[in-house]
């Protein structure tokens, strides 16, 4: 199953890892990093190692989010156990490369996209090969642009674009949306995460667990859309049967490997059950 919504939760606060836990996302995130005050680092790294060490919670993902420099390693060392981390503040592939090599494949790869030099480096960053999957992190992006930002605008749609399609151009999970800071406008909530949704991210960031429910609801495909990639990979397995790689879709339209890799993204976003009402 891919991840559709991906939860933070502040390090320093060891009491709402199991409530984040259980909250309904598909993943969450220890947040070591911009979650945690400076103060209260080796307080939440002893916390996240603790509560790793106890057990993976079934049925989600976890991972860290870590600091970069002389806090590194020790962070990289309290993680294990976690899928995997999320590095931020990425200026380069130095960065992913000296990870990797810490990890040696113990901890997937998740590189946030937050500076302009990680957005000009985007393709070099999404095309190593330990990395998983990438995150922009608008805020960051922002600020070191100078630009004036809300996360309704559309003022980041072409680095956006860009972190999208970079993952979809490596074979990385689907690219994961910056947050949303609002928890009480709902609304507001549902339109960004269209927006997401639209031009092709397939997942998202939460900073509350009111949110949770509303981006795995966007990225949930419609019964319509699984029915049609099931139909799709189907032809295309019939077709690379008597040696072809193309195809016609159920509309007649000429289809080829790249549109069943997105089908095959739509049946693993589509094993999560909607809550009923």
């Amino acid at each position: 199953m891919l991840p559709r919504s991906y939860l933070f939760v502040p390090a320093d606060r060891p009491d709402r890892f199991d409530a984040a836990a259980e909250s309904g996302a598909d993943a969450i995130i220890l947040d070591l990093e911009d979650g945690t005050a400076w103060t209260e680092k080796d307080r939440a790294r002893d916390a996240v190692h603790e509560w790793l060490l106890k057990g993976h919670p079934e049925g989600i993902e976890v991972w860290v989010r870590v600091n970069g420099g002389d806090l590194l390693r020790d962070d990289l060392d309290a993680s294990f156990g976690a899928d995997g981390v999320f590095l931020p503040k990425i200026q380069g592939p130095g960065t992913i490369e000296d990870v990797a090599a810490y990890v040696d494949g113990n901890l997937k790869i998740i590189g946030m996209i937050e500076t302009a030099r990680a957005l000009l480096r985007c393709e070099q960053i999404g095309g190593h090969d330990a990395v998983t999957g990438l995150m922009i992190g608008e805020f960051d992006l922002a600020a070191d642009l100078g630009m004036r930002y809300d996360t309704m605008g559309r003022e980041l749609d072409a680095a956006r674009l860009k972190v999208v399609t970079v993952s979809a151009a490596y074979g990385l999970r689907p690219a994961i949306a910056g947050i949303e800071p609002s928890v009480t406008d709902l609304d507001r909530i549902r339109r960004g995460t269209e927006h997401m949704a639209t031009i092709g991210f397939g997942a998202r960031g939460c900073v509350h667990q009111v949110q949770v429910d509303i981006v795995n609801e966007v990225f949930q495909p419609d019964e319509e859309s699984v029915v049609e990639a099931k139909d799709l990979v189907a032809r295309y397995e019939r077709a690379k049967a008597i040696g072809s790689g193309v195809f016609l879709n159920v509309h007649g339209r000429v289809m080829d490997e790249s549109n069943v890799r997105h089908a095959r993204q739509v049946l693993e976003l589509a094993d999560h059950p909607l809550d009923e009402e």
